[in-house]
């Protein structure tokens, strides 16, 4: 029993009535989101659909400052929730109606239908803004935005539009003094989303950086080395030969190219570079070759007639290039006395620029940046999960 002329102070409890599961209590006051309020009623719910029951408890709360409010418990989670001024509103007839998911502005926020439910009342107690009674059935629309939730509820003669957000449980602890909370069970669409602090920064910079890599990569990779060698025509018969060619930029990529004559016919060439100390600095090996023909009317191409190689070497000075071809073949008919490849045609550049290292950062980067969009995406997928929309193919 409560005192509705003294701020509903309770005056007499009647406590062996079996009430729904729930740690808060009429007559319980705390202060929550600013204000003085007082637990003045309690109401159970349920839902039933496809075999399955929902079950829920609402709390009406009163402040003598700021009127009437909700502390909804369900499945451990507690929601916050006040009556909405804002003159709009959305059926289920609406919903049934449309052919994509409808969408709703409250205020300067955009808010997307996220389920239609179907519930009972069964339980009532205490003081409340209209005359609940056990079995009363109330349909409701609720439309969903990154932060709150609005619901359109209708009764046989009542409309109601409310805005619901997530109440964090140590606002429900601090605010009542309670401790023995139920554990909150699975996700609710309003579970605020994980997010630090710098959560936007780890998301924004890294993919800005990434962008940059790339970019100075293309750059980099582009800029043109000297020749220390200008193409240079050598006869296979020739082979193998040494080729002579000054190093003058240390620390910077060279790049050998060769090109040869292949025709429907391949060829490996083996390829040595000593320094001016006559030492090794690598020995490589780079296929050569080139088919053509036709195949149902239509003609193909298979063309790999450069092989090139980069390296870095550490001294200046005058290096030499050995060439040699270790194996050909011939693919399809008969070239007749036409040998695989005839002729080889050899470059050397150095002072060259490489940005792979920066395209393998950039990727780096990349993985950085992508971390919060996923976490990002599976909390939105989350939130949405249980939504009773589908969208028709």
């Amino acid at each position: 029993m409560l005192d509705a002329h003294a701020g509903y102070k309770a005056l007499k409890q009647f406590k062996d009535m079996p009430r729904p599961d729930s740690p808060l209590r009429i007559g319980m006051s705390g202060t929550l989101r600013g204000a003085e309020y007082t637990i003045i009623g309690t109401i159970g719910l349920r839902e039933r659909y496809g075999g399955e029951t929902w079950t829920w408890v609402d709390h009406q709360l009163y402040s003598p400052t700021h009127g009437y409010a909700w502390i909804t418990l369900e499945m451990g989670h507690f929601i916050w929730t006040r009556r909405l001024r804002d003159l709009v509103w959305m059926s289920s007839a609406t919903v049934e109606r449309a052919e994509y998911r409808p969408t709703i502005w409250v205020g300067h926020d955009r808010y997307r239908y996220f389920e239609t439910s179907n519930s009972e009342v069964t339980f009532a107690e205490g003081e409340f803004t209209w005359a609940p009674s056990v079995g009363e059935r109330s349909t409701t629309v609720s439309v969903l935005s990154d932060t709150a939730m609005v619901s359109f509820t209708q009764t046989k003669t009542e409309r109601e539009v409310e805005r619901s957000i997530y109440l964090r449980r140590e606002e429900v602890e601090q605010a009542f003094g309670v401790t023995d909370l139920p554990a909150a069970q699975g996700s609710h669409p309003l579970t605020p989303l994980i997010q630090g602090k710098n959560f936007d920064f780890l998301r924004i910079t890294p993919l800005a950086l990434a962008v940059v890599c790339v970019v100075l990569g293309v750059l980099l990779g582009g800029l043109p080395g000297s020749r220390s060698l200008p193409a240079k025509s050598v006869l296979a018969s020739d082979l193998p030969v040494e080729i002579p060619f000054e190093i003058t930029d240390v620390g910077r990529l060279s790049r050998i190219t060769i090109e040869g004559d292949v025709r429907n016919s391949w060829a490996w060439v083996e390829i040595e570079v000593t320094d001016p100390d006559d030492m090794p600095v690598f020995a490589a090996g780079r296929g050569l070759e080139y088919y053509f023909g036709n195949d149902g009317g239509e003609s193909w191409i298979e063309n790999n007639r450069t092989g090139t190689v980069s390296f870095r070497p550490e001294k200046a000075g005058t290096h030499t290039l050995s060439l040699e071809i270790s194996e050909t073949g011939i693919w399809g008919p008969t070239q007749g006395d036409k040998a695989p490849v005839s002729n080889l045609s050899v470059s050397v550049y150095s002072g060259e620029s490489n940005g792979a290292w920066l395209y393998r950062l950039g990727f780096v980067f990349a993985v950085i940046a992508a971390v919060p969009w996923f976490i990002s995406y599976f909390q939105h997928q989350r939130r949405w999960a249980k939504s009773d929309w589908t969208d028709e193919e």
